[in-house]
């Protein structure tokens, strides 16, 4: 009699927060109709990632937890409620807890990533679908032709263009499909379409590295630099990005200084909301006063109910000097322990874009409050440590191949005489 194979279907905790998180460039999509749907998906996502995390402690989790805790116990203490914005209250501690277990779980997510091309593929083909038959909708065009695909504004959309150009990077590293970059041109369209100068920035040097990751060798990649800058320049010309910047730059309003007119006017309430933290007595200083605190800053100094734009900043004012310090902590383990994980060597200049990102980012608009961006941001530290990892093994194994062939040669030509 014929034995009945049996077919299973496991997967660990860790490749659910994957499958899940994945998703989100594509639910954040749905965020205008289905407005639940990233939430839905962050809940089950955040819970998974705490059991995979916490389910086997080690010292770092140790230490870092009771941080964590008494920073948000002491924030939720000194908010007046309701929350002003209710997602404020799990950014900073989706950015702690998902370093911890992006630098713990390393191996189990590469794992993942090796185990789930078709997946990891069918995400950036079904969001780029999605991309490409909305920018032919001119319901989702506004005034200057401003795109807002499925109703999500550009705040929203462009970072999940920086997810998917992440994941881009991510694929060409991981499975040597460089055909995959052609798809670049979906999320290139989105920020080129959008008004978020910090975004446009961060868009076209992820952009830039995945050229680079593309071409082979240095010198194709310098070649096509030039006229691709000048094209580049071109186009940027046209966009929403550079006329928004030329009016700043050309308006006579009270933004009249450097720094008003480069930040969008930021600058005027970062000394506002800075004056503010000098106020605080110790106590405040090194926890923060809430999570509210800082709209009501900027709402009394004229500016409207908004968060700092600026990481740093907002971070002093909710979490005070030790939130931030614990931010910056997450942002060096991140580089370090990812980055530089092996014996890998990530060429200088590589290390120095990947920083402009994330700093551009959490100086100018916010980082960790952009739930895509912030997510993606491992992704591409993992691609660029595992290219350079597979890079320097084959070049080892060359060299040791190169070194065998010359020891056999010479042994060769010392029988001969």
């Amino acid at each position: 009699m014929k034995k009945k194979t049996k077919y299973t279907f496991a997967f660990s905790a860790t490749d659910t927060v994957m499958y899940l998180l994945l998703l989100f460039p594509i639910t954040t999509l749905f965020q205008f109709y289905i407005p639940m749907l990233n939430r839905i998906v962050f809940f089950f996502a955040y819970l998974t990632m705490l059991f995979a995390l916490f389910s086997k402690l080690n010292t770092v989790r140790l230490l870092t937890l009771p941080v964590l805790v008494f920073l948000y116990i002491w924030a939720t203490v000194h908010t007046t409620f309701p929350l002003i914005n209710f997602n404020d209250y799990f950014y900073y501690q989706f950015l702690v807890i998902y370093t911890l277990f992006f630098v713990t779980k390393r191996t189990e997510i590469i794992n993942f990533f090796k185990n789930n091309s078709k997946y990891v593929h069918g995400i950036i083909y079904v969001w780029c679908a999605m991309i490409g038959a909305a920018a032919f909708i001119p319901a989702f065009y506004e005034e200057r032709f401003y795109f807002m695909p499925y109703g999500v504004n550009g705040f929203r959309s462009a970072p999940a263009a920086v997810f998917i150009t992440c994941l881009i990077v991510l694929v060409m590293a991981f499975y040597k499909d460089r055909r995959i970059f052609a798809f670049t041109i979906f999320p290139v369209y989105m920020i080129f379409t959008g008004n978020s100068r910090t975004y446009f920035f961060v868009g076209v040097m992820l952009f830039v590295l995945a050229f680079y990751f593309y071409c082979k060798g240095k010198s194709k990649f310098y070649l096509f630099s030039i006229p691709g800058a000048l094209v580049g320049y071109k186009l940027y010309t046209v966009t929403n990005v550079a006329k928004k910047t030329n009016e700043l730059i050309d308006s006579n309003a009270t933004r009249d200084t450097f720094w008003e007119k480069i930040s969008s006017g930021r600058s005027y309430f970062w000394q506002i909301d800075m004056e503010a933290f000098y106020k605080y007595d110790i106590s405040k200083k090194l926890f923060g006063n809430g999570f509210n605190y800082v709209y009501y800053v900027n709402y009394y100094a004229g500016r409207g109910a908004m968060w700092a734009h600026n990481d740093f900043i907002n971070l002093l004012l909710n979490f005070g000097i030790v939130g931030t310090v614990l931010y910056l902590l997450c942002i060096f383990a991140l580089i370090a322990f990812i980055l530089f994980r092996g014996k890998c060597r990530v060429p200088i200049p590589i290390v120095l874009a990947v920083i402009i990102i994330w700093l551009f980012n959490a100086m100018f608009n916010m980082f960790y409050t952009y739930f895509c961006a912030c997510a993606s941001f491992p992704l591409l530290l993992l691609a660029i440590n595992y290219y350079y990892t597979e890079k320097s093994e084959a070049e080892k194994m060359q060299k040791k191949m190169e070194a065998e062939m010359h020891a056999k040669a010479l042994e060769a030509r010392r029988k001969g005489v």
